[in-house]
């Protein structure tokens, strides 16, 4: 059985994508903004889209604020992929990779959403990685609000 995102609380989804760019929870402000956004309507590829552009990601990608995205960028994007969901890398990578590919040579291909389709097709080991990690992210972000803390510590928000 594979993830199901669209199942996932909104608090869970953020976290997912936050784990996908970041392997790290969210600090409570980030948490609540993006949730916000879902309540506002938009979808898991708006808010994972909305990523691509922070300093943060930039600071790992810098290729992303350029028309296009370069080769070592890409194998790197999807590899940091896969080891922040699932702990491995992927198989086949390099540019014939079915990740790297799509990122290198589809016109409008979106990073949110290769992170969002990524998780999708998580399965047994995987899967079970993923989900605790989200419940990792979930439970930390709720015990810093039972804290009365924002999470951030030595975060990025």
């Amino acid at each position: 059985m594979a993830l199901i995102f669209s199942e996932l609380t909104p608090e869970e989804q953020v976290t997912a994508i936050f784990v996908g760019y970041y392997d790290r929870a969210p600090a409570v402000p980030g948490l609540n903004a993006y949730v916000a956004d879902f309540a506002a309507g938009q979808t898991p590829a708006d808010v994972a889209r909305s990523f691509v552009m922070q300093d943060e990601t930039l600071d790992l990608y810098p290729s992303l604020a350029e028309d296009e995205i370069t080769e070592d960028d890409a194998i790197a994007l999807v590899t940091n992929i896969f080891n922040n969901l699932f702990n491995r890398d992927p198989s086949n990578i390099g540019p014939d990779n079915f990740w790297v590919n799509k990122l290198l040579t589809e016109e409008g291909v979106e990073v949110g959403q290769i992170i969002l389709d990524i998780m999708s097709g998580a399965q047994d080991d995987d899967l079970a990685i993923l989900q605790n990690k989200i419940d990792v992210g979930v439970a930390y972000v709720e015990a810093a609000i039972a804290a009365g803390e924002d999470g951030t510590g030595d975060l990025k928000d």
